[in-house]
This record gives structure tokens, C-alpha cells and sequence, in this order.
């Protein structure tokens, strides 16, 4: 069995005990306490240890659909303005990051002139 409940300011220097014992070359610490939807600690029933602090974070998604039939030059073009506006809405909205995702090496490293950079690991989505 396991207990679950919100995070607390106390939990801070554990969550980041584990953090930089096995998570420090993967990815920065969250600040759980600041745009997160919720923030929880995961502990074991039996005598209240630390599994896991995890949370909702919302992040900003750049999302186009481009004529394919217009010449590519023009869509990259007009890509690189929508990247412009996606960011200025991005930060309007208190995003510290604009997210796109893509198929294809192609249009990724198009978008990586842009300066978008690929994601410590791999983006899965779970629909709910």
C-alpha cells in the first residue's frame, strides 16, 4: 500500500537528495511549488518512505498546419514567424518554454534553426 499526499516545504531537501543522487545529469530539479497544478509525495504504507514526488506541470505546445503544396522556402518562412508569435504567447501566458513536436528528422532539424533543441529524454503522451 501507499500513501499519497501534497508536497510541503519540508520535503524539499529529500526531494532533492534523490535528485542529485540519481536524477541530477537527466533533467533540473522542478520547483514543485511554482507553476505546477499539483505537486505530491508518493511514500510507502508500511513506514512512511520516500517513493517518488512527481506532479503536474502545464506546458506551452506549438501546434501549425502548413500547406504542404506551398514552396518550402515559404513555409519555412513562415514557420519561423509562427515560432516568433508561439514564443511571445508563450511568455504573455508565464511559460519559460515553448514545445513543439514534429515527424521526421527533416522538419526537426529545421525547427532546431529556430532554436528549439531537442528534450532530455523521450516525449510519450498519455491520453486521459
Amino acid at each position: 500500500m501507499m500513501n499519497l499526499r501534497a508536497i510541503e516545504r519540508k520535503d524539499v531537501e529529500e526531494i532533492a537528495k534523490y535528485h542529485e543522487s540519481f536524477f541530477q545529469e537527466e533533467f533540473e530539479i522542478p520547483d514543485f511549488f511554482n507553476r505546477f497544478h499539483g505537486a505530491y509525495i508518493i511514500e510507502d504504507g508500511h513506514d512512511n518512505d520516500f517513493v517518488l514526488a512527481g506532479g503536474v506541470r502545464p506546458i506551452a505546445e506549438l501546434i501549425v498546419v502548413t500547406n504542404k503544396s506551398m514552396p518550402a522556402k515559404k513555409r519555412v518562412i513562415a514557420l519561423k514567424e509562427a515560432t516568433k508569435v508561439g514564443a511571445f504567447i508563450a511568455l504573455r501566458e508565464g511559460y519559460d518554454q515553448l514545445h513543439c513536436f514534429v515527424q521526421g528528422d527533416r522538419w526537426s532539424r529545421q525547427v532546431q534553426t529556430f532554436h528549439f533543441r531537442p528534450t532530455k529524454g523521450q516525449a510519450l503522451v498519455l491520453d486521459v
